[in-house]
C-alpha cells in the first residue's frame, strides 16, 4: 500500500516531520483507491480563505502562491458526503461507527494545538467535539446501533475548519488504528484547563494502557487549571464529573503510596491534590438544590459513586450534613418515623409497614428461590421513587411558572399576613394557599416523601434498614440455635444447609460479583474488583465469614468422621462466638451514640493484636532461656519441684511454658520460690524477674498508651468517621439481597446457572431491564439537574463582591446546570451567561477550598502517618531484601 499524506496545516498548526506537505503544493501519486479520499491542499486553503471572507476578515496574500492543479473532489463534496452519512437513520454497522471515531479525534487533535485555546469559543467548541467523541466512543464499545447519529452528537454545530481537517485525517489513515492522532498526546499545558479536561474526559477504547499515564500527568498541572476543568466538566454533566473524580482520587490514594519511596515532596503535594478536589466537589454538590441532590444520590450511578469515593478514603466529602440526611431516609425509608408528623399520622405509617411485611415475609422463600424476583421489584422500587421524584419537580416548577410564583414573590413573603391579605400576595398552586416561605417548601417535602412512601410501603422488606435487622434477628436466632441443638446427624444435616447458604454469598461478595458494571469507574482496578476492596473494609465482613467458614467446617468434620465429634464441637464455638460478636457489633454501630465507639473497640482490637505480636517474641524468648537452664537430665529431676517441671521437658511443653507466661500477665502467681530451691537459684530467678519486668510493666504500659493514643485519635474524629462507616454501611446494604443469610441456601442453584450463563454472554431474564433501569435512571437525574432554580443561591452571594455576586446568580438562576449536552450558543449574550457562569462557579470552589484548609490539613495527618508507615516498609525491603 503506497504511503499515506495528511493535508497541509493551517497557520496555527505545527508541522511534524512525518506530516510535511510536498514543495510545490501538489499532492504525490496514489492509487485509485487512495485518490478519493485524499484531500488537496488548495481545497482546505480555499475553504479556510472563504471563511475568513465570510466573518468579516481579509485575505493575506500567501508568500508564495502556486497554482493549483484541478482537484479530484473539491471539499465541499466530501462535506457534503460527511453529512450524508451522518443523515443516516440509523448507524449499525461497526466500520461506519469506527470511521466516523476517527472523525471526531482526528478533528480533537486538530483544535487541541490551537494556541488560543483558554478562549470563550474556542473551549465551548472543544467541548462539543469531546461530547461527540465520547457519544460515539461508548456505542463502539457497546457494539450497539447509533440512531438518530444527526442528533445524537450535534455534527451541525461543530466548526468546519475541524471538520476539513478531521476527514482529511480519518480518510487519509484508512482502516490502520496506530496512524489515528491521539488527542492525549497534544494535551500537555500545565495552566490549560480544557488540556486537563481532555485528559479526564478523553475516552481510550483502544488504549486502556495509557489511562495511568495520562491521569499520572495531571498531578503536574497546576490547581487552577484543575478547577476550572472540574468546573467546566461539572457544568457539562454533574454524574460523570463526580465519577472522574472518585477514580482520579483512587489513583492519587495508589500513586501517593509508590510515589513516596521516591519523592515525598510530590506524594504530598498529590495527597493536597486529593483533599481539594474533594472539597471543590462538595462545594459543586452543595450548589444544586435539595431535590437535586436526593435524585443524585438516590440514582443507581450516584451510589455506585458514593462506593468508589468510599475506595477513595474520602472523608472530607462525606462529612456534609444534607448527604447525611439523604443518606438516612434512604435507610430508614421516607415516612416509617419522621420526627415532624402527628403521632396518628405515624401509626398509619407502621401499620402500612407492617402490612406490607407480613405480604412480604410470605413470598421471602420464593425470593430466596428465584432472586430475579426481588431483583425485578427492586428496579420497580426505584423507578416508582424516581418516578416520583420527577413528578414532584416538574409539578413545583411548572407552579412557579404558572402562578407566578417566583423568587421575587418568594422573597416577599416575609411580610406579615395582613400584608398579605391586603396585597394578595399568598402563593398559590391548583387550590393550596401557602401564607409563607416555611410553609411551601414543607409542603413540597410533605408531598415527594408522600408519592415515595407510596412505593416503600408495599415492599418494605427491600428498605434498608428493615433488610440489615432481618439479617442481624436471623444470625442471632441461628447462633442461638447452635448453643442449644442436641448432638445428632440430622442436626449437623440442618445446621450444613442453613450454613452453607450463608457462607457461598460471603463468598461471592468477596470475590466481588456485584451488580456494579460501570467500566468507566473499574478500571482502576486491575486485579481484585472494587467491591472486593469494600468488602475487606467493614470487619464485621470477615468476622461473618470466619463465623459460617467455621459452623460449615465442623460440620463437614462430623459428617466424614464422627468419632471427631469433639474436634468439631471447637470449630462450632469459635463460630457461635464470632457470629455474636459481629451481629452484636453491627447493630449498634448504626446508632450515633454507639458507632464511633464499635469502630474505637475494633481499632483497638487492631492495636492489640499488633500488641501481641510484639510480645510472642518476648515471652517465646523467655520460655526456650528457662527450658534450656532447666531441661531434664540424668540425675536432675529429682532435685526440682512440682511446679518447676512445666520447664524441665518432663510433665511440661514449650507451649506450656508460653501460656504460662500468658496467664502470669492477668493475675497467675510467678513460680519463683521452685526456682529458688534449684541448683539454678540465682540465674533462673534473674531471667524470670527480668521477664516479667519486660512483661508486665514495660509492655502493658506500652498497651495503654497506644488504646489511649486510638481513643484520642478516634474520639477528636468520631462525628466524621461514623458519618462514613455510615453510608458505608447504607451502600452495602442496598446492595446485598432481602433474604436472610440462612436461607440463602434456596439461591444457589439459581446463581449458580447464572454466572454460568453470564459467563457465555447469555443475560437472564432481569438484567437487561436492570441497565434499561439504570439508563432511564441516569437520563432522569440529567433531566432533573438541568431544570431552572436548581442553583443555590445563598452560597453564591457570600462571595467576594457582593454586586458580581448577584449578577452572576441572575445568570446561574436563567441557566442553570446543563445534563449531558453540552449548551448550544447562539448568541454573545449566552455565551457570556455560560461564562460567568463557569467563572462564578470557580470563585466559589475556591472559596471554600480556602475557608476549609484545615480540612485538608486533618486529610494531610492521616497521610502522612500512611506515609510513614510506607516509608518504614520501604526501609525494611532494602535491609532485609
Amino acid at each position: 500500500m503506497p504511503p499515506k499524506k495528511l493535508p497541509k496545516k493551517s497557520k496555527r498548526q505545527t508541522t511534524t516531520e512525518d506530516q510535511k506537505p510536498d514543495a510545490e503544493g501538489v499532492e504525490p501519486q496514489t492509487d485509485s483507491a487512495d485518490a478519493d479520499v485524499v484531500l488537496n491542499i488548495a481545497d482546505t486553503e480555499r475553504l479556510s480563505e472563504d471563511t475568513k471572507a465570510s466573518s468579516g476578515e481579509e485575505k493575506t496574500p500567501s508568500s508564495e502562491e502556486t497554482p493549483a492543479p484541478e482537484p479530484k473532489s473539491d471539499t465541499a463534496s466530501k462535506l457534503r458526503e460527511v453529512d450524508e452519512l451522518f443523515a443516516k437513520p440509523e448507524f449499525d454497522a461497526k466500520e461506519d461507527l469506527e470511521w466516523v471515531k476517527r472523525i471526531l479525534q482526528s478533528g480533537l487533535f486538530h483544535l487541541l494545538r490551537e494556541p488560543d485555546l483558554d478562549d470563550d469559543e474556542h473551549y465551548e467548541e472543544i467541548a462539543k467535539w469531546l461530547y461527540a467523541y465520547k457519544k460515539v466512543a461508548n456505542h463502539v464499545a457497546k457494539k450497539g446501533p447509533l440512531p438518530n447519529m444527526r442528533n445524537n452528537i450535534e455534527w451541525q454545530d461543530l466548526s468546519d475548519r475541524g471538520k476539513v481537517f478531521a476527514v482529511a485525517e480519518a480518510k487519509a489513515v484508512g482502516d490502520d488504528e496506530d496512524d489515528v492522532q491521539d488527542p492525549v498526546d497534544v494535551a500537555t499545558n500545565r495552566k490549560s484547563f480544557m488540556h486537563a479536561v481532555v485528559l479526564f474526559e478523553f475516552e481510550d477504547s483502544f488504549t486502556e494502557s495509557k489511562t495511568y499515564p495520562r491521569f499520572r500527568s495531571l498531578t503536574h498541572f497546576e490547581w487552577e487549571a484543575v478547577a476550572r476543568a472540574l468546573c467546566f466538566m461539572f457544568h457539562q454533566s454533574v454524574e460523570n464529573t463526580l465519577a472522574r473524580i472518585a477514580t482520579y482520587l483512587i489513583f492519587l490514594q495508589n500513586e501517593a503510596r509508590i510515589c513516596i519511596e521516591d519523592d515525598v515532596e510530590h506524594g504530598e503535594w498529590m495527597i493536597r491534590l486529593g483533599g481539594q478536589m474533594q472539597q471543590a466537589a462538595v462545594v459543586m454538590v452543595e450548589l444544586l438544590s435539595d431535590g437535586s441532590q436526593e435524585a443524585l444520590w438516590c440514582s443507581n450511578k450516584g451510589m455506585a459513586t458514593l462506593l468508589y469515593l468510599q475506595l477513595a478514603d474520602a472523608r472530607l466529602f462525606f462529612a456534609r450534613p444534607k448527604l447525611q440526611q439523604i443518606m438516612f431516609d434512604v435507610w430508614r425509608g421516607l415516612r416509617s418515623d419522621a420526627s415532624s408528623r402527628g403521632m396518628f399520622k405515624k401509626l398509619w405509617c407502621w401499620v402500612w409497614l407492617g402490612c406490607g411485611s407480613v405480604v412480604n415475609l410470605i413470598v421471602l422463600p420464593a425470593w430466596a428461590a428465584l432472586p430475579t424476583i426481588e431483583r425485578r421489584m427492586s428496579q420497580y422500587q426505584l423507578a416508582r421513587a424516581n418516578e416520583a421524584r420527577a413528578e414532584t419537580i416538574q409539578w413545583i416548577q411548572e407552579a412557579h411558572d404558572k402562578e407566578g410564583c417566583q423568587l421575587k414573590v418568594l422573597e416577599e413573603i416575609n411580610k406579615t399576613s395582613d400584608e398579605l391579605f391586603k396585597k394578595d400576595q399568598i402563593i398559590r398552586i391548583g387550590k393550596q394557599r401557602y401564607w409563607s416561605k416555611a410553609a411551601y417548601r414543607k409542603a413540597v417535602v410533605e408531598k415527594c416523601r408522600d408519592a415515595v412512601f407510596g412505593v416503600e410501603r408495599w415492599i418494605p422488606l427491600l428498605i434498608p434498614r428493615h433488610k440489615r435487622y432481618l439479617a442481624i434477628l436471623t444470625n442471632l436466632l441461628f447462633a442461638a440455635y447452635l448453643a442449644w441443638e442436641p448432638p445428632g446427624e440430622a442436626q449437623t444435616w440442618n445446621v450444613l444447609l442453613l450454613s452453607s447458604g450463608a457462607w457461598c454469598t460471603e463468598v461471592i461478595q468477596l470475590l466481588g460479583v456485584s451488580n456494579v458494571k460501570d467500566t468507566t469507574l473499574r478500571q482502576l482496578s486491575p486485579v481484585f474488583s472494587p467491591e472486593f476492596n469494600f468488602w475487606f473494609m467493614d470487619r464485621v465482613n470477615i468476622m461473618e465469614l470466619i463465623a459460617f467458614s467455621c459452623v460449615v467446617w465442623s460440620c463437614l468434620v462430623v459428617l466424614f468422621d464422627v468419632e471427631r465429634t469433639e474436634f468439631a464441637q471447637q470449630f462450632k464455638a469459635v463460630g457461635v462466638l464470632f457470629m455474636g460478636i459481629s451481629q452484636t457489633m453491627s447493630m449498634l454501630r448504626m446508632s450515633s451514640i454507639f458507632g464511633p465507639l464499635v469502630s474505637m473497640t475494633m481499632n483497638m482490637v487492631v492495636d492489640m493484636i499488633q500488641w501481641v505480636l510484639l510480645l510472642i517474641p518476648i515471652i517465646g524468648c523467655l520460655v526456650a532461656s528457662l527450658m534450656t537452664l532447666y531441661k531434664s537430665r540424668p540425675g536432675f529431676d529429682e532435685t526440682l519441684a512440682d511446679q518447676c517441671q512445666s520447664f524441665s521437658g518432663v510433665n511440661g511443653s514449650y507451649m506450656h511454658g508460653v501460656l504460662l507466661f500468658m496467664e502470669i500477665q492477668i493475675g497467675r502467681e510467678a513460680p519463683l520460690e521452685c526456682l529458688y530451691n534449684s541448683k539454678h537459684a540465682v540465674v533462673g530467678p534473674v531471667i524470670l524477674n527480668f521477664g516479667l519486668w519486660v512483661v508486665l510493666i514495660l509492655m502493658l504500659n506500652m498497651l495503654i498508651a497506644m488504646m489511649a493514643k486510638t481513643f484520642d485519635r478516634i474520639y477528636e474524629r468520631s462525628m466524621i468517621d461514623f458519618q462514613y462507616n455510615f453510608i458505608a454501611a447504607v451502600l452495602q446494604t442496598v446492595e446485598e439481597p432481602a433474604v436472610p443469610p440462612v436461607l440463602r441456601m434456596l439461591s444457589v442453584p439459581w446463581r449458580i446457572l447464572e454466572m454460568a450463563l453470564s459467563a457465555c454472554n447469555v443475560h437472564i431474564c432481569g438484567e437487561v431491564e436492570r441497565e434499561q433501569t439504570c439508563e432511564k435512571d441516569y437520563k432522569f437525574t440529567s433531566t432533573q439537574l438541568e431544570s431552572t432554580g436548581n442553583i443555590r443561591n445563598s452560597m453564591l452571594e457570600n462571595l467576594h463582591g457582593e454586586q458580581k455576586a448577584e449578577a452572576d446568580a441572575e445568570h446561574m438562576a436563567e441557566d442553570g446546570f446543563a445534563g449531558i449536552v453540552p449548551p448550544e450558543l447562539e448568541d454573545k449574550k449566552q455565551a457570556l451567561s455560560s461564562k460567568e457562569t463557569l467563572d462564578t462557579l470557580y470563585q466559589a470552589v475556591v472559596k471554600f477550598v480556602e475557608e476549609h484548609i484545615s480540612d485538608s490539613a486533618i486529610q494531610e495527618e492521616i497521610w502522612r502517618k500512611q506515609f510513614a508507615k510506607q516509608l518504614f516498609a520501604t526501609d525494611n525491603r532494602v535491609c532485609f531484601g
